[in-house]
């Protein structure tokens, strides 16, 4: 009698340990907090932002203040993955090459609802620091749909790449890089 009852409460708390938890959230990549530190570090430092826009065969160099710096970054991605419950819109992947000595995390939504369809990291197993950032952003103005590719890469650049679809004229592309 006793051999049966601790094997029937061994039964039981095996069952509980190996109920899955619906409670839990799931964690990923802290990508504002990533966009933020960049942020603070070109506040920081004394150098100047440039930026330089190449549309039409012109290519428009200027001098910007990091305030509006930031306030275009905030645009662009930040205010959509500033809230951790945004990205749970999306599907996580993870791809670790330890010969290149890069990680990449994917973040990827077939919903129509968000602004950003992709996100990519890449990550430096060495050092867990993040070598670059890339994201797909599609934005709809009137009749003109707006799909940015957007390159952050740390300590360096941000790179935009957009192209302008609009049903009566045919595509426009425009590349904004700002360097720091």
């Amino acid at each position: 009698m006793t051999k049966n009852l601790l094997i029937l409460m061994l039964f039981v708390t095996v069952q509980f340990s190996c109920k899955e938890n619906t409670n839990t959230k799931k964690q990923y990549y802290p990508v504002y907090a990533f966009l933020q530190q960049e942020l603070h570090t070109i506040d920081s430092l004394p150098v100047a932002v440039t930026r330089i826009q190449e549309e039409d065969n012109k290519i428009d160099t200027a001098l910007i203040t990091k305030a509006d710096f930031r306030k275009i970054a905030d645009g662009l991605i930040g205010n959509d993955v500033k809230d951790a419950e945004a990205i749970n819109e999306y599907t996580e992947t993870v791809y670790e090459d330890l010969d290149l000595k890069d990680i990449t995390i994917t973040y990827t939504t077939d919903q129509k609802t968000v602004a950003i369809s992709k996100i990519e990291i890449h990550v430096d197993p060495m050092t867990a620091l993040v070598k670059s950032f890339y994201a797909e952003r599609t934005d709809q103005m009137n009749t003109t749909q707006i799909v940015r590719k957007i390159l952050w890469t740390r300590g360096k650049q941000l790179l935009i790449s957009s192209t302008h679809y609009s049903k009566s004229e045919a595509p426009k592309n425009k590349v904004t890089r700002f360097n720091w």
